[in-house]
C-alpha cells in the first residue's frame, strides 16, 4: 500500500497557452521529511516553465502519485506486518484500505427523479426514512446476478453483498488476494466495477471501502483545505469541520447487508478487517444511507 508518511510542496510556474501560473507540487517519502521536501523541490525545478503533460484522472482524481490523504490508523497483524490503512480522502470521509482484503463497488446508472419522485425523496429525508435512487430494484437485480453468476462457477467461495446509497459494494471474504493479480482483474471486470477504481488499486496496491458517510448526504460541506493542512487556521477550520461532520453523519450508514452467497467462510486474516468495516459503515444499524 503506499501511504507516505511524509509529504512537502513546492512552489513552481508552469506554462499553459503563453500564460505562466504558480502551482503547488506535491511529493512524499517514507523516510523523513526532510526527504520529501528535497523530492518536492527537485520536481518543482524539473517543471518549471514546461507545459503540464495532459492528465485525465476522472472523477476520483487519482494520478500516478500515491494519495494524498492523512492517515488515521495503520493496522498491523500479529507479525507487525501492515494489512490495513485508514484514511481520511479529500471528500472528509474515513476509508479502509486493505492490501488483501477484495472489496469493490458498483455504482448504478445515474437516475433523475421525476417531480413526484423528489417530493418523495424531501418527504422521506424530513421523515428520517433511506433516501435511495429510483429504479435501484432493477438495478441491483443486475448486480446481485453478476454475483451470483460468480457464485455458481466458484461455490466454494464466499461474497458478501452490501447495499450502498448509489449501488452496491460486493467483499470476497473466502481468500487473500492481490491488487494486480490476474484473478482479481478478472473477477472486477465481471462485476462490471468503475474502470477508475480498477486502475487506482494498482496504483496504489491495495483496495478500497468507505467508512463513513459522504458529507453533503448528511447535510454537512466538504472537508476544507487539503492534506497536509499546514498553517493554524487551517487547522481549526478542519478541527470545527470534523466536529460538525461527526455530529451530522451519526445515525447515517454506508451499507447494509443483502446477503452472504456462496459456501465459503471468512479467511482467518481476513476476520477483523470484515468486523471492523461492518462495525464501521453501520452494517447492523437501521439508519439512513449516506
Amino acid at each position: 500500500m503506499r501511504f507516505p508518511q511524509y509529504w512537502a510542496s513546492a512552489q513552481t510556474e508552469i506554462l499553459v497557452d503563453d500564460r505562466r501560473f504558480a502551482i503547488d507540487i506535491w511529493r512524499s517519502s517514507d523516510d523523513s521529511q526532510s526527504a520529501a521536501v528535497l523530492a518536492a523541490r527537485e520536481a518543482a525545478e524539473a517543471m518549471r516553465g514546461r507545459s503540464p503533460r495532459a492528465e485525465r484522472p476522472g472523477c476520483y482524481g487519482y494520478g500516478d502519485h500515491p494519495l494524498r490523504e492523512e492517515v488515521l490508523t495503520r493496522i498491523q497483524d500479529e507479525r507487525g506486518r501492515e494489512v490495513a490503512v485508514i484514511s481520511r480522502n479529500k471528500m472528509g470521509c474515513r476509508v479502509l484500505n486493505t492490501h488483501h482484503a477484495l472489496f469493490v463497488d458498483i455504482d448504478y446508472p445515474t437516475h433523475h427523479p421525476s417531480l413526484l419522485e423528489q417530493l418523495k425523496i424531501k418527504v422521506d429525508h424530513w421523515l428520517g426514512h433511506p433516501i435511495l435512487p429510483t429504479l435501484r430494484n432493477a438495478d441491483e437485480a443486475v448486480a446481485l446476478e453478476r454475483v451470483m453468476h460468480l457464485v455458481r462457477r466458484h461455490p466454494d467461495w464466499q461474497f458478501r453483498a452490501y447495499q450502498t446509497y448509489g449501488g452496491m459494494r460486493v467483499l470476497l471474504g473466502h481468500a487473500l488476494f492481490e491488487p494486480t493479480d490476474v484473478t482479481t482483474l478478472q473477477i472486477m471486470d465481471e462485476l462490471a466495477v468503475d474502470p477508475l477504481y480498477r486502475q487506482l488499486c494498482i496504483r496504489q496496491r491495495c483496495f478500497r471501502a468507505r467508512l463513513s458517510p459522504k458529507p453533503w448526504r448528511c447535510g454537512s460541506p466538504l472537508a476544507p483545505g487539503a492534506f497536509p493542512r499546514q498553517s493554524p487556521n487551517q487547522r481549526e477550520d478542519f478541527a470545527k469541520w470534523l466536529g460538525q461532520y461527526q455530529r451530522r453523519s451519526a445515525h447515517r450508514a454506508v451499507c447494509r447487508l443483502i446477503g452472504i452467497y456462496g459456501a465459503g467462510t471468512v479467511h482467518p486474516q481476513l476476520q477483523a478487517i470484515v468486523q471492523l468495516h461492518d462495525d464501521a459503515t453501520g452494517v447492523g444499524e437501521a439508519w439512513p444511507l449516506a
